[in-house]
């Protein structure tokens, strides 16, 4: 083996090495927290009872027109292309 190909495994098993204490430090970190839940739980309870800072305090909406949006639409044109939709006689 020359020179060079064992500086190249001299080095690739380094690098393996520092790999390997890596993963141990970060199960051995894993080991010692808590839970996700635990956490879950923290945030839950700071947020319960809180207003949303993104929505409104109003109690309807602020444009009354905004909430068309969220409306079906009641049409009997609308209808009637659904009903017929793919029969012969519409094309």
């Amino acid at each position: 083996m020359a020179i060079s190909g064992k500086h190249r495994l001299s080095a690739a098993i380094s690098r393996l090495n520092q790999e390997i204490q890596y993963l141990q430090e970060e199960l051995n970190e894993l080991e010692t927290m808590e839970p996700s839940s635990a956490a879950c739980k923290e945030i839950l309870l700071s947020t319960e009872g809180k207003p949303d800072a993104f929505l409104p305090v109003t109690p309807g909406p602020e444009n009354a027109a905004w909430h068309r949006w969220f409306q079906r639409v009641r049409s009997p044109h609308s209808r009637k292309w659904w009903t017929h939709k793919g029969s012969s006689d519409i094309l």
